[in-house]
């Protein structure tokens, strides 16, 4: 009677370990498979943050050589201006009118440097809304903090706060 219950107890025992051992392959395989995906996440965050990150700094280039260049310009254009005026002995109401018509330009054109203004401050709140879900999927998939801070990615330097997106105010 106990070499029956023996054995049925050996037999009872091995189909458990069969059945831990299969459940272990397949959370082995999704382990593998979710590694997978998030070295995936990684790679193509990495690529995309790089990407962003190099056309700010090209497009910022770009405006600060535009801005350098209109200062020269206004500057000498200012100076031209006033030797303009001196030379043409213009009467006071035309100077105003060509002073006006010159600041009415110089107001479209600040206007249009506030609206670049505000594309920068909501593509920055776009990219640091977009690093703060990677850190916190990464957090989610069991990623440690200290490795997730390791990889580098800095938010960027903003005006814009922690709304939802597209609520970026203009001032």
């Amino acid at each position: 009677l106990s070499l029956r219950n023996a054995k049925a107890r050996l037999f009872y025992l091995a189909q458990q370990v069969r059945e831990l051992k299969q459940h272990q392959a397949e959370l082995t395989l999704t382990y593998r498979t979710m590694e997978a995906d998030r070295n995936a996440l990684y790679d193509t965050f990495e690529h995309t943050v790089q990407t962003i990150h190099k056309k700010g700094e090209c497009k910022n280039v770009v405006l600060e050589q535009r801005l350098a260049t209109m200062d020269d310009q206004h500057a000498r254009k200012g100076v031209q201006l006033q030797e303009l005026l001196l030379a043409a002995n213009l009467d006071p109401v035309q100077a105003r009118r060509v002073t006006e018509t010159l600041g009415s330009l110089l107001d479209s054109k600040n206007a249009k440097i506030r609206d670049l203004q505000y594309s920068v401050s909501k593509e920055s709140k776009a990219y640091n809304d977009s690093l703060r879900t990677f850190t916190e999927k990464l957090a989610q998939f069991g990623i440690p903090e200290e490795e997730i801070r390791t990889l580098g990615f800095k938010p960027l330097t903003s005006n814009a706060n922690v709304n939802p997106a597209g609520l970026v105010a203009v001032e």
